[in-house]
């Protein structure tokens, strides 16, 4: 079972307090929740899914402030 911390992984992107790059951004490469971004690693994100790196920082900022950071793949 997920932890709470976890359950954010979960919700739709819309619903999260993020940017309106780092929504783009994941609603443009197909992501409608983090869980779905996090099967990937950063580069792929970024070469592949066209990630700007704002989101990515803003990506690691956000798992980092859950203490989720340890779910972002290298």
């Amino acid at each position: 079972m997920a932890s709470e911390k976890e359950l954010l992984l979960y919700k739709p992107i819309e619903d999260l307090n993020v940017s309106e790059t780092f929504r783009i951004d994941f609603l443009k490469a197909g992501f409608e929740t983090l869980k779905e971004a996090l099967e990937f690693d950063a580069d792929i994100l970024i070469i592949e899914k066209g990630f700007s790196l704002h989101t990515i920082t803003e990506l690691i900022t956000l798992l980092n402030t859950e203490g989720l950071g340890r779910l972002l793949i290298d």
